[in-house]
């Protein structure tokens, strides 16, 4: 040891300790009177190793000024250690670190969030399939006659989502989490957003839900108001598809070779989603019966 405690050696350790050992006893804390010179010796490396713990936090407490009995004049004061910092150099290498890692983990975050996005409409959809089988055990084997997207509106009673609202638990399954900023995919004449304009995210073709044409005049890509018994494929005739490609499209230009290249979550006829690219979900979507 050193310090107050190196000033005496072994000596002065000796009698500081027998002196701690003496008021100790004195106040009935402990008293080593009739110990062995073993235990006396562990003892004293004890209270030597209090004592310099002791003498360490005075001297820190030298340093900053917050010990009230120090003298302002003491050989055995030392000199204030230098707080260890940062210089300019290594900071900047911590934030270029944090924004290398930041561009890296960023874009592996947001494909994250745009699969359970994806994950999510794919939910909806097939939740949605189970409704027109339920509305078509209820209107003998009819999937729901509804108005077109672009006439419908969220309290139009022919809309999809009010004529199959007594079959779905939630109007949120009528809309696509990535139904956004549609005017990207070239359509300007699309609002911001599908569903609070329409009620609806995806597009399904039907029959006029009022005052259709006679069926054998009806369009091939009508879906709604047939019978289910009508569709030959069901497995490849899609039913109900996003009016926009949002879960597959990195171009923002809208032209027609991306847009080419887009994919779509469809619901097929017989219940199962599967996404398609760009012809694939026109030809599934306007399929004949």
């Amino acid at each position: 040891m050193h310090g107050y405690l190196g000033q005496g050696g072994r000596g002065e350790l000796t009698k500081m300790c027998d002196l701690v050992w003496h008021v100790m006893g004195r106040h009935g804390i402990l008293s080593l009177a009739g110990a062995s010179d073993g235990a006396r010796a562990v003892a004293r490396r004890v209270i030597g190793v209090w004592l310099s713990l002791v003498e360490h936090s005075v001297r820190d407490r030298e340093v900053d000024g917050s010990n009230p009995f120090t003298p302002t004049t003491s050989p055995l004061r030392r000199h204030p250690a230098r707080v260890p910092a940062f210089t300019l150099i290594e900071l900047l290498v911590v934030i270029a670190i944090i924004a290398i890692l930041a561009a890296i983990l960023f874009p592996v975050f947001a494909k994250a969030r745009e699969r359970a996005k994806q994950t999510a409409c794919v939910s909806n959809l097939k939740q949605l399939g189970i409704a027109m089988i339920s509305y078509a055990d209820d209107n003998d084997d009819h999937l729901p006659p509804a108005e077109k997207l672009r006439s419908s509106t969220p309290t139009l009673p022919t809309a999809l989502p009010n004529v199959l609202n007594s079959f779905v638990k939630s109007v949120e399954v009528f809309r696509c989490p990535s139904d956004s900023n549609n005017q990207r995919f070239g359509g300007t004449f699309w609002p911001t957003i599908l569903w609070q304009s329409y009620g609806l995210s995806y597009s399904y073709n039907s029959a006029p839900p009022v005052n259709p044409p006679p069926h054998d005049q009806w369009l091939v890509y009508w879906r709604g108001g047939r019978t289910r018994s009508e569709f030959k494929n069901p497995t490849a005739t899609g039913v109900l598809s996003d009016t926009n490609p949002w879960h597959r499209y990195t171009d923002t230009s809208g032209s027609s070779a991306s847009m080419a290249q887009a994919g779509y979550n469809v619901l097929f006829e017989d219940s199962h989603v599967k996404m398609l690219i760009g012809a694939d979900r026109d030809t599934a979507m306007q399929a004949a019966p």
